[in-house]
């Protein structure tokens, strides 16, 4: 589980879905003050984050190395974001009067705005198996004894 806190002390972290405090990692918590929007690719083993304050878009390793910049121009107030493919999809508070905008989520090339004019848009999913692999099924049977 990843999450995003930009509190006094602003990060990126994550935990074992079970909670356990063990497992608690602080990935980010350099040149990072307003992480709003995290998604993670399970394709390459990377998480990508938009940051409100720094204007801008990055991504990581799963264990918040090999950081990149991704996008610094143009991207005012960055709330949700997703990944499909080779494209990342954002919502911006403020750019164009909020807006839905795409681009190549490597180099931040090949950038569009898709809709414009929009109110505060508060987020954005992309739904399609690619995006979540399938897991392992476990099945537990219990045989219950016999009074």
């Amino acid at each position: 589980m990843f999450w995003t806190d930009w509190g006094d002390s602003p990060r990126i972290e994550k935990c074992g879905m079970n909670g356990d405090p063990k497992t608690r990692e602080v990935l980010i918590s350099r040149n990072i003050l307003w992480p709003n929007a995290l998604t993670i690719d399970y394709t390459v083993d990377r998480i990508w984050w938009a940051d409100a304050k720094l204007h801008t878009i990055e991504s990581s390793d799963l264990d918040g190395r090999k950081r990149q910049l991704i996008l610094f121009e143009d991207v005012t107030h960055p709330f949700a974001l997703t990944l499909f493919q080779n494209y990342m999809y954002w919502t911006d508070w403020e750019h164009r009067g909020g807006s839905i905008n795409k681009a190549n989520k490597f180099n931040g090339q090949e950038r569009s705005v898709i809709q414009e004019n929009l109110y505060s848009p508060m987020d954005i999913h992309v739904y399609h198996q690619q995006r979540q692999p399938a897991g392992i099924k476990n099945y537990y049977f219990f045989r219950l004894p016999k009074h």
